[in-house]
């Protein structure tokens, strides 16, 4: 196990960027990152759901970034179809443009919930947050522990 975060590109495919996916793969080889991990629009929100990349185009595009991937020799993890909720909770890390670190896009907008600013701190000392700690150590959440409430329809599946 590595004391340190290794580096992945993280993506989320919509309607609006689905033709440029396999760019984000050319960029990651450039770049030197060796993986990239892509998945459909997670929308626990009504408003989000007409953003998600159609049913009937996940199969092909997933196989279509599958093949870029392996030419270019990136790791590729691609999940097109639902996901049963939040799964990554204690392993993701979110970091916002204006540096802010987070635990995820949902729990960073609207809620504002952050461990630190990378503009501002170190990186270690963010990482090393109590409060941040404690939450990537959690390895269940059950159901009637206190989450923050933009967790809650993330997490409502997870935790049972």
């Amino acid at each position: 196990k590595s004391e340190t975060p290794c580096l992945i590109i993280n993506v989320v495919a919509t309607r609006d960027n689905k033709g440029e996916l396999g760019e984000i793969i050319h960029l990651a080889r450039s770049l030197g990152v060796p993986e990239v991990s892509i998945k459909n629009l997670y929308a626990p929100f009504p408003d989000l759901r007409a953003r998600q990349v159609l049913t009937a185009d996940r199969p092909q595009l997933a196989e279509e970034l599958r093949e870029i991937a392996r030419r270019l020799r990136i790791r590729l993890r691609t999940r097109m179809a639902p996901g049963g909720g939040c799964q990554k909770h204690i392993r993701a890390i979110c970091i916002t443009v204006e540096g802010y670190v987070s635990l995820c896009f949902f729990a960073y907008y609207p809620a504002k919930i952050q461990f630190g600013n990378l503009f501002e701190d170190k990186f270690t000392a963010i990482w090393n947050n109590p409060q941040y700690r404690q939450l990537r150590t959690t390895k269940v959440i059950r159901a009637d522990a206190k989450i923050p409430e933009c967790c809650a329809a993330c997490l409502g599946t997870a935790a049972r």
